[in-house]
């Protein structure tokens, strides 16, 4: 009958999508990779962000920001920070290596004089 035709053409249609589309990962993947590298490059900020309020290692530092260039951070303020204190912690650290050369330099031209009256007056404090 023609209602049974009708009635089962409608079916056929309402089973079947509107639209033929399915989303394959060539349509995902660029998505996914653009979030991945914000998630990197919000990562690698977080890290030179520590690395130069705690500012104590020239390595850690240095490769805080070479992570933050990969990872492409956009926040120039942070890098610019970043190499600021590089620059200092280098000078530091050069300073200290300096006077530590200079004590080891002093301590080898002591007479042993000098060793002796140390030596009196360190056991005289006891």
């Amino acid at each position: 009958s023609l209602v049974n035709k009708a009635a089962a053409a409608a079916a056929t249609a309402a089973a079947q999508p509107l639209v033929d589309f399915t989303p394959g990962s060539d349509m995902l993947d660029p998505v996914l990779q653009a979030a991945r590298a914000r998630l990197a490059a919000e990562k690698a900020a977080e890290a030179l962000t520590r690395a130069v309020h705690e500012c104590t290692d020239l390595a850690r530092l240095d490769a805080a920001i070479s992570a933050a260039q990969e990872a492409e951070v956009e926040e120039a303020g942070l890098l610019r920070e970043a190499h600021a204190a590089r620059a200092r912690l280098a000078r530091a650290q050069s300073a200290g290596q300096g006077l530590e050369e200079a004590l080891a330099r002093l301590e080898a031209a002591r007479t042993s004089d000098d060793r002796d009256v140390l030596a009196v007056l360190g056991s005289a404090a006891c």
